[in-house]
């Protein structure tokens, strides 16, 4: 008997000890700290990002304002949106005695109700460079992603204050809370508003897939990066969805190339001092393969000069043969090609792909293939544009750049300036009287090259090609590259040379 009352005695004990500690728990433990939250209820209004900015300081993001009314469930409330529609969910929570967000009229006057003004996106224009948050507002792609810790902001809310039924008190004012909701930081890109926009437009007036990228010749600045199809930030699910791959950002992806690299092989052949004469008839026979030109009756008797401006492949197979496998490869890595580029953190274009320098060597072909676009070369359209504004910039490359306040890089010279000078006069001569000439702007003239590339990829028999135009303008000291890409296009001339004329008939 008395062991079995130590045994109870002890069980009593250990149950009081047990209860104790979870008082101390209770009192302790911020979980339980709930009368402040008993005796009040949220609403959040909004949630702040910082505003990305373009090289003018004017806004990309938050660029408009939008005025809502925190509306408790009070007769009196009611009274001073009567003018205002609700929908059934907000109905339903007014009738149940919770407080409701309304968009309201930027002149709207109330004693009873909050109004607050938040800022707003109205426009997407950038949506692959800028990108998108989820929904714990953190980035997840683009500037967003990479610049996440500068523009994260807060959560604006109110609170109401309910009495011991839960209903909320008559003629209490809410109490705001906006804790790091006006910290968010800023970002500032080398993107020009107007350019983005005038870009936009002649993307998707002529383009169904593709990319285009201007750049400023001075400094290598994106100023405009477009990629269609595009998609809206408030439908992410839509564009993860859709077969088109509206969230690839086509400007920085690798695709065929073609002639736009002949720039490529007429700058090696340049700087070597080889500019031979040669006679097109049609096509070329290397080994067991053909390779057919442009124009399939041959174009005749050509210098560089003509041969560039009429997009002749078999007088590029020959230069490429008299040069050699190695000088035009080491002028491809020179320009870039076959690296990617760090735009800003996070953000790396695709690397696209050179052939190796061995294969080219050994197999005539390849090399064939190699000095007019082809085979297994691959490029982004920011390389052919980054190719470009070393030419425009006397042969003096410059990195590509995003953000407006970093430092531009020391230019690596790959082109001596009487190149550069000899090829912006070829492609000039290619827009007046060869193959670019739908590019033509209206004043102030261009140069530029065409390519329409072959993918080897078929749809029901046809073969899919991308068109090019890559070029720049003024003609007279150059102030923009503009590169089009068009992909699953016709032609360069065709389907990427009017997306430039747009370009340069609009940009002042």
């Amino acid at each position: 008997m008395g062991k079995r009352l130590v045994s109870i005695y002890l069980i009593l004990n250990l149950l009081f000890l047990v209860c104790v500690a979870r008082l101390s728990y209770i009192a302790t433990d911020n979980t339980f700290k709930v009368a402040d939250t008993q005796s009040s209820v949220r609403l959040d209004i909004a949630t702040s990002r910082g505003t990305v900015y373009d090289c003018n300081m004017q806004p990309l993001t938050n660029d408009t304002v939008q005025y809502v009314a925190a509306v408790p469930p009070s007769s009196r409330a009611l009274k001073e949106i009567e003018g205002y529609t609700l929908n059934e969910a907000q109905q339903s929570r007014l009738n149940s005695g919770y407080p409701i967000i309304l968009k309201v009229d930027e002149n709207f006057k109330s004693d009873y109700i909050k109004v607050f003004k938040i800022k707003k996106t109205s426009q997407e224009i950038a949506p692959h460079i800028i990108g998108y948050t989820d929904s714990e507002n953190n980035g997840v792609t683009g500037i967003q992603q990479s610049y996440n810790d500068v523009l994260k902001g807060g959560r604006l809310s109110v609170r109401f204050k309910c009495d011991a039924k839960g209903n909320i008190l008559a003629g209490e004012q809410p109490i705001i809370d906006n804790q790091d909701y006006l910290n968010a930081g800023s970002v500032v890109l080398t993107i020009d508003k107007t350019i983005q926009s005038i870009t936009l437009t002649a993307a998707k007036k002529y383009l169904k897939k593709g990319a285009v990228v201007v750049l400023e010749n001075s400094t290598a600045k994106i100023r405009g990066m477009v990629s269609v199809p595009d998609f809206n930030i408030a439908n992410i699910d839509k564009a993860i969805k859709s077969t088109d791959a509206p969230m690839t950002n086509r400007a920085t992806s690798q695709f065929n190339c073609g002639s736009v690299f002949k720039l490529c092989v007429a700058a090696a052949a340049l700087e070597h001092s080889v500019s031979p004469e040669y006679s097109c008839k049609g096509n070329v026979k290397i080994g067991e393969n053909v390779f057919n030109c442009l124009n399939l009756s041959g174009h005749g008797n050509m210098d560089m000069n003509l041969a560039l401006g009429l997009s002749c492949n078999t007088y590029f197979i020959n230069l490429g043969k008299t040069l050699g496998a190695k000088g035009v490869y080491d002028m491809a890595k020179a320009f870039g090609f076959g690296k990617s580029a760090q735009l800003c953190p996070n953000i790396v274009t695709a690397s696209g792909n050179l052939p190796l320098l061995s294969t080219i060597t050994v197999n005539p072909a390849a090399l064939a293939n190699f000095s007019f676009g082809q085979g297994e070369l691959m490029v982004t359209p920011l390389q052919i544009a980054s190719m470009i504004q070393t030419i425009c910039n006397d042969g003096k490359l410059i990195k590509p750049t995003l953000i407006e306040t970093e430092s531009i890089s020391p230019p690596t010279y790959v082109l001596n300036t009487t190149t550069a000078k000899t090829l912006k006069e070829y492609m000039i001569n290619a827009v007046e009287k060869g193959t670019g000439s739908a590019a033509k702007p209206n004043t102030g003239g261009a140069g530029g090259k065409t390519a329409t590339a072959q993918t080897g990829q078929f749809d029901k028999g046809r073969e899919i090609v991308h068109a090019w135009f890559g070029g720049f303008f003024p003609a007279d000291n150059p102030k923009y590259t503009v590169v089009v890409l068009a992909e699953d296009g016709i032609t360069g001339s065709k389907s990427a040379a009017p997306v430039f004329k747009y370009i340069a008939d609009n940009i002042k």
